[in-house]
């Protein structure tokens, strides 16, 4: 399940690696940013239903919207 995924493997992760699993989080913290940003900028520029179809389908076209 998600939700017990979320919690239990970064404790698993913690215990294994120690300390340097919060610099992995954090580097790929900064790693993500961009991309949600960018999909932020995307969601106020085609405010539909659809979520990231539109975005794909509006970017890529129909044949990869789909």
């Amino acid at each position: 399940m998600v939700g017990s995924g979320i919690f239990i493997l970064p404790a698993l992760a913690y215990e294994i690696a120690g300390t340097t699993v919060i610099l992995a989080f954090v580097i790929a913290a900064v790693l993500v940013l961009p991309a949600a940003a960018s999909k932020a900028e995307m969601a106020t520029a085609m405010p539909e239903d659809g979520g990231s179809y539109v975005y794909v389908e509006r970017g890529m076209g129909p044949l990869l919207g789909t």
